[in-house]
């Protein structure tokens, strides 16, 4: 009899627990919205980038050719075709090619990132730290800059954190981890289709340097790499055969160099110096300005050792993703602030567990 009661009450407090969950996921969902809608609330294209990408996201209603991106007609493919999508999907629901619904569809990707960011603080540290985490990233003002305008960079935000998040919650699966896994290819996928390389390798480099800082080589294994591969391949080589058809050889050629000259040409437009993000990182974390050099201390420099907190700590992934955008990004000749978008998730998720 007392057994029973024990399990009636273990039972109404695991659905106490599932229900304020569920209100705290809500409360969540509906804070980021209120803070990307009041982000856009009358506001205008502000330069030529969110007025090109409304262009060719408008284009691609009118044409129903989802597969090319175009410009006053002709072919404009500095980026794959997936990033415009966002945008070209609320101007067919609603009808109104407008500054207030391109921006929107920032919006909702930013709400995504924001939502994919809590799941990953929870596999890390709890609920509590999800929460502290999707909190202090919606509370940025460089993330909530990003995804009230209408750029590219907002889904490739989305798609890179969507990977990582595959990859933590496969690893630390205990049943089919693979069902994780595929959403850290798919990820990828959807970043190159956004970008170009360097959505595959910012959640490729992470992965990477993560399984060599544990020592576990036997997560190469549990990736599936023979099955995780042709996921990953499918939606790009589908694309790519797609661009082919409609344009030819030249044109898709056009596509990896563009990704590669952004990195590699010092004669790009952006071109900065290699300490160009030093600075902006700071502002672009404005609440938290201050606070982030008690962050970095704490994450890089003060090593308890291996156990809770330590270097071998759930931060670890964090750290390294943080590092490996700031690299990566620093290395690339082409700078903008906007570029720093990957980054924020990984500060997050580093202050959280803090």
């Amino acid at each position: 009899m007392t057994g029973e009661k024990i399990f009636a009450d273990s039972n109404t407090i695991n659905h106490s627990d599932d229900n304020v969950s569920y209100l705290n996921r809500f409360l969540l969902l509906l804070f980021a919205l209120t803070v990307g809608f009041s982000s856009i609330v009358g506001s205008t294209f502000s330069g030529h980038d969110e007025s090109r990408v409304a262009g060719i996201a408008w284009e691609m209603v009118i044409e129903k050719n989802y597969v090319v991106p175009r410009l006053n007609g002709n072919p404009f493919l500095e980026y794959p075709s997936l990033g415009y999508i966002p945008a070209v999907m609320l101007f067919k629901l609603t009808g109104i090619k407008s500054p207030f619904v391109a921006q929107l569809s920032s919006v909702l990707m930013g709400m995504g990132t924001v939502f994919i960011t809590f799941l990953l603080g929870r596999y890390l540290g709890g609920e509590k730290t999800g929460l502290i985490a999707a909190l202090f990233l919606q509370a940025t003002f460089g993330f909530i800059s990003l995804n009230s305008t209408l750029r590219v960079d907002s889904s490739l935000l989305f798609w890179i954190t969507l990977s990582l998040y595959g990859f933590v919650a496969g690893y630390y699966a205990e049943r089919k981890p693979f069902l994780y896994f595929i959403l850290f290819y798919l990820g990828m996928a959807g970043a190159f289709l956004t970008k170009g390389l360097i959505g595959i390798g910012l959640p490729a480099v992470i992965a990477g340097v993560f399984i060599l800082c544990k020592r576990d080589f036997s997560l190469i294994l549990k990736l599936h790499p023979w099955w995780g591969i042709p996921i990953f391949a499918l939606p790009v080589l589908g694309w790519t055969f797609c661009l082919y058809r409609a344009e030819g050889l030249d044109l898709l050629y056009e596509v990896w160099q563009q990704s590669l000259w952004r990195f590699l040409s010092s004669s790009t437009v952006h071109a900065q110096s290699s300490f160009y993000y030093v600075v902006p990182i700071f502002y672009l974390s404005f609440p938290w300005t201050f606070f982030l050099p008690i962050i970095l201390w704490r994450n890089f420099l003060s090593f308890p050792g291996k156990g809770e907190g330590g270097y071998l700590s759930n931060a670890l992934l964090p750290k390294i993703w943080f590092v490996t955008v700031f690299i990566v990004l620093s290395i690339a000749s082409a700078k903008r602030n906007v570029y720093l978008g990957p980054i924020y998730p990984s500060l997050a998720l580093m202050a959280a567990l803090w």
